[in-house]
């Protein structure tokens, strides 16, 4: 669960447009984590719902 969470905030910061992540990462960079994090949580998804 601690590493939804961290994946979580991390996802949020990168929507909201954390100025630490953009000065460090271009623009194709925070696009294709963006689209790593969404895909990671929907394999969180799927396996809780999977156990529930």
């Amino acid at each position: 669960m601690k590493l939804e969470k961290a994946v979580m905030k991390i996802a949020n910061q990168i929507e909201r447009g954390n100025p630490n992540l953009i000065k460090k990462e271009p623009e194709d960079k925070i696009m294709k984590g963006l689209k790593v994090v969404k895909e990671i949580l929907f394999v969180f998804n799927m396996k809780k719902n999977k156990y529930n």
